[in-house]
């Protein structure tokens, strides 16, 4: 395999490109680091099991513009063997040899396995399961090429342990992708495509109306109506339950076509327009060109305002209508929630959702005060029914419902 050779703490690694074809016949998973056969089989059934390895097929086989970072591998026994170049003659008059550190040219070559060494990943294990089951499904799949990073495995006590803690390092303290950075720059995912796409181009989000920052909340002096972050999570909400009614996998994993993508943004669209449409303030808001902030001042401040100006209360609002949406249309689902009470400040809000001493939303109470709306509307499912006051209670300060 053509590989470059190089050196990081007292590992020295060799980093080459494997296709998927040998990559699924010979790599196999860090079964190897347990002397226990149950740890071993425990490890097994969780990637067997594992709902990444199916998404990770899924995106290999519908996605053109795939790519995969680097899978680390652990070999022992066999007999590798390294090649160095040793001699390298450009072809291109631009470039000397000589203009190189010896130790630089000597770090390109080959490395040759022999078939008799035993291979497991030690980091891209999920992605290992996702090539398994992509080829069986595509076997067109088998020629292209992925890198991967040999590490040398010893079977000594020491060498488990050695190599158990380099797997932890890639495994455990490797950051996931940021809630915030998804927004930024997914482009698989629907709800990032949607949010990116209003704030840049609808004239109710492009002037401000969307604080763009890294928190999931609102500073108390701010201008704006909701976050970017509150933006995408009731789009996910409004995606998964409303229309198209989709699965949090499938909008996240698999970009549809540019088609489809118009169809989820008219979708958002017209779940605005249509709350601004039967919610008087916030139609105001949407299409105000002047005093927006004053509309935001009228109704979100220290004595509570209006529930949908309140990202909590934006949420709870679209939760309702989801559930509407099961016996009505969207219009008639948030015509229907239009009529709920929308004064924080006043009952049933008071003391549970909204607290008058701290002026704050408690968000925790976010789920029985949907509940006890959808009662309202008789729409509470008889097994929440049952537990609804006990909860209400809970929050209340064992005060019991409001009739």
């Amino acid at each position: 395999m053509p590989a470059l050779r190089g050196c990081m703490g007292d590992w020295i690694y060799y980093t080459c490109l494997m296709n998927f074809g040998d990559v699924s016949n010979r790599i196999s998973f860090a079964k190897e680091i347990h002397s226990s056969k149950g740890l071993s089989d425990l490890l097994q059934r969780t990637l067997d099991e594992s709902e990444r390895a199916v998404d990770i097929a899924e995106y290999l086989n519908g996605v053109k513009e795939r790519f995969f970072s680097s899978m680390v591998v652990a070999v022992y026994g066999g007999d590798p063997q390294w090649y160095e170049f040793g001699n390298i003659t450009p072809k291109n008059d631009a470039i000397s040899i000589e203009d190189y550190r010896p130790q630089d040219v000597w770090k390109m070559g080959f490395l040759s396995l022999s078939g008799g060494e035993h291979l497991f990943a030690l980091d891209g294990q999920h992605r290992l399961a996702g090539i398994k089951r992509a080829i069986v499904k595509n076997p067109a799949l088998v020629n292209e090429e992925l890198p991967v990073i040999f590490v040398s495995h010893k079977t000594s006590v020491r060498g488990v342990q050695r190599t158990r803690r380099l797997f932890t390092t890639l495994n455990k303290k490797a950051k996931p992708v940021r809630e915030n950075e998804i927004i930024q720059l997914d482009e698989d995912d629907v709800m990032a495509i949607c949010t990116r796409r209003l704030v840049e181009e609808h004239p109710s989000f492009n002037r401000g109306q969307i604080a763009i920052t890294t928190s999931a909340s609102l500073s108390r002096d701010s201008k704006s109506w909701i976050t970017i972050r509150n933006l995408y999570n009731i789009l996910k909400l409004v995606f998964r339950k409303i229309e198209p009614r989709a699965t949090t996998k499938s909008l996240s994993w698999n970009r549809p076509s540019e088609v489809e993508l118009d169809a989820y943004y008219n979708t958002a669209t017209g779940f605005f327009e249509l709350l601004g449409k039967y919610n008087k303030p916030l139609g105001r808001y949407f299409a105000a060109k002047n005093n927006s902030e004053g509309i935001v001042r009228a109704n979100r401040h220290a004595k509570g305002g209006h529930i949908l100006f309140r990202p909590q209360g934006l949420k709870i609002v679209t939760e309702i209508i989801s559930e509407l949406t099961h016996e009505m249309s969207l219009e008639q689902a948030v015509l229907a929630a239009s009529k709920l009470p929308t004064e924080l400040a006043e009952a049933p809000y008071k003391g549970v959702l909204w607290l008058d001493e701290a002026s704050k939303i408690q968000t925790k109470a976010d789920a029985v005060t949907r509940d006890y709306l959808l009662q309202k509307l008789g729409k509470l499912s008889a097994e929440r029914k049952r537990t609804l006051n006990a909860r209400w209670k809970s929050f209340s300060g064992g005060r019991n419902m409001p009739k």
